[in-house]
């Protein structure tokens, strides 16, 4: 056997883009705290951090579409600064949720073949692993609200089938928007060629196919294995 199976190394496509996925990854919000304020800290208060984190930014997802749909404009630049946080929030969600899935595990299966750490890679609860995931599937959709009635407040977009303004408008849209994400039926929304409620358009049902692919991973991963006839018998 080669010295690269060996230590689980499969090859230069793999290593590149993980490279690249890790690289990404030390740019979103925890990876700072982690390597800056809170360096050195325990597994577990890191886990803590991870669910205040993911709890925290579902809240202000929430508040940002309430205020959305309730047309408040507290400052001017607010949505603005709403959006551009939503953007890197985005951001972060995609690229920790490529490395979780692939590239985490990977790099770490391969310092454990090298000897490099004691322990082989694992999840510190694969129910939490998905309730995060489904967290974070719900809070894009929120965002996605907040900005879609905003679009729409301003007569940037058209939203087929909601014609309630206010509050009772939200669920109309946020229903519009998880469909969206899960089905890629972007027909019900629809803007000018080249605005950019059209790239938000496009790029949600990217984001929904790659989130629907690692809901499905996720699911499948907690599936007990199937029992089969020709399983050896336990004695």
């Amino acid at each position: 056997m080669s010295q690269g199976m060996q230590d689980g190394d499969e090859g230069i496509l793999v290593n590149s883009t993980g490279a690249l996925f890790q690289f990404l990854k030390t740019l979103t919000p925890l990876a700072l705290l982690n390597a800056t304020a809170f360096k050195g800290r325990s597994r577990s208060f890191r886990s803590a951090l991870v669910d205040s984190w993911i709890i925290l930014n579902f809240g202000l997802a929430l508040a940002a579409a309430i205020l959305a749909a309730l047309n408040v404009t507290l400052l001017s630049w607010l949505p603005a600064a709403v959006g551009i946080y939503a953007a890197y929030r985005l951001y972060d969600i995609l690229i920790v949720q490529v490395n979780v899935l692939v590239f985490d595990p990977y790099f770490h299966q391969r310092k454990f073949l090298r000897g490099e750490v004691d322990q082989p890679y694992s999840l510190r609860g694969r129910y939490r692993l998905l309730i995060a995931v489904l967290m974070n599937f719900f809070e894009i959709g929120l965002w996605y609200s907040a900005a879609y009635l905003h679009l729409r407040q301003i007569g940037e977009l058209v939203i087929a089938g909601v014609d309630a303004d206010g509050i009772v408008s939200l669920p109309i849209v946020f229903q519009q928007c998880m469909r969206a994400l899960v089905t890629f039926d972007i027909s019900v929304f629809s803007a000018h060629q080249g605005s950019l409620s059209l790239t938000l358009i496009v790029l949600q049902s990217f984001i929904g196919m790659f989130m629907t692919v690692v809901m499905l991973a996720r699911i499948i991963s907690l599936l007990p294995p199937p029992n089969a006839d020709s399983d050896p018998k336990q004695q």
